[in-house]
């Protein structure tokens, strides 16, 4: 009787150093299980905030592309009214008086010349 209580004495450590296992076992699969779980969750919320970041600096792009339109629209429009108003350019102003100016002094050459083959 005694070799069947140690026996059994035995086969129940057995069992619960087994089931003790077991449990350390299933619970360390708990953890790896819930650290890989956990590991995912991370990966998913940084590519999210990567995702986030992509599309803001996307938005940013829009903006400023159009801004750039919107300006060069106004550009365009002010260049036609500017096209369509303006002045003279001094230098052709300019020009053309050096032109009259040309114009008086060989009229003026052109009499006296006469003028001195008059006198001869």
């Amino acid at each position: 009787m005694h070799d069947i209580a140690v026996a059994a004495r035995s086969v129940q450590t057995i069992s619960v150093l087994m089931w003790h296992n077991g449990a350390v076992f299933f619970l360390n699969g708990q953890k790896e299980e819930e650290e890989e779980e956990e590991e995912e969750e991370e990966e998913e919320e940084e590519e999210e905030e990567e995702e986030e970041e992509e599309e803001e600096e996307e938005d940013e792009e829009e903006d400023k592309d159009k801004e750039k339109d919107k300006n060069n629209a106004l550009l365009t429009s002010i260049m036609k009214i500017k096209t369509k108003y303006k002045k003279p350019d001094k230098q052709y102003q300019r020009s053309s008086k050096n032109e009259k100016n040309k114009n008086k002094d060989q009229q003026h050459h052109a009499m006296s010349n006469s003028l001195n083959k008059r006198k001869r």
